[in-house]
């Protein structure tokens, strides 16, 4: 079947099927989900993180002591992980994931402007090492202190080449790439406490105790809502931020320097992995919501099946994004997927909405 084919008749499906009238879920349905979904889904990747991140941080430590050998290896395929394990949680833009400014901080994304690397160029140029101290660095530029400027350090060429000399220049570079990393790390552990206690209220209770009074959540729907807009943000984030722009309106027009990675090529592995972690959020506790309801009962299999094939749709993609949105074989892939994640988006904005009750604005779509 030509790509077309099977991407019209994939979203479809949205159509030809249409949703059944929704009964009114109770606050002791939305309660179940919410049992499940902070604890058992967003904690576990929250710590992933923290753990991944320390790793790293120690990993580059020992990069700056070596340069050779196995050490930049090593922190490389670490700093790999660590990304994969915020992109597993990007999706999540509230509570501790939000609080200090993190998710930015995290990863400065989208920057048209590269913004990352010219901020970067600057402070390697100004080699002030005051500015690399912790508590410094923390209240410094977004731009610097996370996951992007950390991957042109490691995979930019030049950059790469610099890093690795053992002058002051590389010296410098490799303070630079520790500052970086503790960062990271320490957000992460920031965010794990946050969830855990931390200063006030742990916010794994303020989401599992909904009340009168709470800052956030008043009802167990208020929170079921907080997850259905994650879930679609982050497929709206993925087609409209990651995916079409790169794509361009024609082959002539296709953009590959604004892919999300292009020091690493690890754009499309990102796309994976969100894509895994949204499937993983809506099986953890949206789809219990859904059948709870007992409405629209087609949909929770054409969910799945619609998340299986989207995912095998990017996993089949395998050349580096910037280079397959210019290739016009390469890149009728890319348009299947983001014809396919529009798809999904419209099957949860539409359906699963319908279905479960969570109804929200289009403002409100934005996860926040």
């Amino acid at each position: 079947m030509h790509f077309r084919t099977a991407a019209c008749a994939f979203a479809c499906v949205i159509t030809i099927l249409s949703p059944a009238s929704a009964r009114d879920l109770s606050e002791s349905d939305y309660a179940r989900a919410n049992a499940v979904l902070p604890e058992g889904y967003v904690l576990p990747r929250a710590e992933a993180l923290a753990r991944i991140t320390a790793t790293l941080s120690a990993s580059t430590v020992q990069f700056c002591k070596a340069r050779t050998g196995r050490a930049p290896d090593d922190a490389v395929a670490r700093f790999d992980a660590a990304f994969d394990a915020w992109i597993r949680v990007r999706h999540l833009s509230f509570g501790p994931f939000e609080f200090f400014l993190r998710g930015n901080r995290f990863q400065y994304s989208p920057d048209p402007g590269r913004r990352v690397a010219r901020d970067l160029d600057a402070l390697i140029a100004r080699k002030d090492v005051a500015s690399l101290a912790p508590r410094e660095f923390a209240k410094g530029s977004v731009t610097l202190q996370g996951f992007p400027a950390l991957e042109i350090l490691f995979y930019d060429p030049k950059a790469r080449v610099a890093l690795r000399r053992s002058d002051g220049e590389g010296d410098y570079r490799c303070r630079v790439a520790q500052a970086i990393a503790r960062n990271m790390a320490e957000m992460a552990a920031g965010v794990v406490a946050d969830w855990r206690g931390g200063g006030g209220e742990p916010f794994l209770q303020v989401m599992t105790r909904p009340r009168s009074g709470n800052a956030y959540y008043q009802t167990h729907r208020e929170v079921a809502l907080q997850f259905f807009k994650n879930l679609y943000g982050g497929l709206d984030l993925l087609a409209d931020v990651k995916l079409a722009p790169v794509l361009g309106p024609s082959l002539s027009e296709a953009r590959p320097e604004l892919e999300e990675s292009p020091a690493s090529g690890r754009s499309l592995a990102h796309v994976i992995s969100s894509l895994e972690a949204l499937e993983a959020l809506y099986a953890a506790g949206l789809e219990g919501l859904l059948r709870a309801s007992g409405n629209d009962t087609d949909l929770a299999p054409l969910l799945r099946r619609a998340f299986r094939m989207t995912i095998a749709t990017a996993r089949g993609i395998d050349v580096p994004l910037a280079r397959a949105v210019a290739d016009p074989a390469a890149r009728r892939q890319v348009e299947k997927l983001l014809l396919q994640i529009r798809a999904l988006k419209q099957l949860v904005s539409r359906r699963l909405s319908a279905a479960t009750g969570l109804v929200v604005g289009f403002n409100a779509l934005d996860g926040d």
